[in-house]
């Protein structure tokens, strides 16, 4: 199988989350490395996220997506980042997306590209169960140029499974 929606860099780390990746090839077309952040709470996961959108924009992605797991960390989330200007939170499936910022649940997410993706909290307390691995694998897909990965402690087993030359991981002080 051949994906031409992400980077190589994207799908080099991605194939890596699900058995058969291995049979994932990626077209050709440069990019960053996925980053995972590993930071301390919630209020530094919120302070991360906030400085990496206004990163994002200023870099010209139209379309940024924060993926949580679930309809309620994604109320959650929305809700404690709702000071980000023109954020959205995305509560069913929408025929039509919006530019902009969105807050959306991975399974809500399926079908849909994003300029830049960051996944809220790729935790090991989030995604760790095999029965979300691909989930994560869905989320972590809809990214087209940027991938970025926030864990609250100890990163998901799935992230640990891939090539840790496919990523850089960044631990905040």
């Amino acid at each position: 199988t051949r994906s031409y929606r992400s980077t190589k860099p994207i799908i080099e780390f991605t194939r890596a989350l699900v058995p058969e990746g291995k049979n994932i090839h990626a077209f050709e077309r440069d990019g960053e490395k996925p980053t995972v952040t590993k930071v301390a709470n919630e209020s530094e996961l919120h302070e991360h996220i906030t400085a990496k959108v206004a990163a994002l924009q200023t870099e010209q992605h139209n379309t940024i997506a924060i993926i949580c797991k679930s309809a309620a960390e994604s109320a959650a989330a929305y809700e404690a980042l709702s000071h980000i200007e023109n954020i959205k939170l995305v509560k069913s499936n929408s025929a039509e997306y919006e530019q902009g910022i969105v807050v959306i649940p991975a399974y809500l997410a399926k079908g849909i590209e994003f300029d830049a993706v960051i996944i809220y909290d790729a935790s090991k307390d989030v995604y760790s169960d095999e029965s979300v691995r691909r989930l994560f694998y869905t989320a972590c897909t809809r990214a087209m140029h940027e991938l970025q990965l926030y864990s609250v402690g100890e990163v998901s087993p799935f992230i640990l499974g891939a090539d840790s030359e496919s990523f850089e991981l960044i631990t905040t002080p």
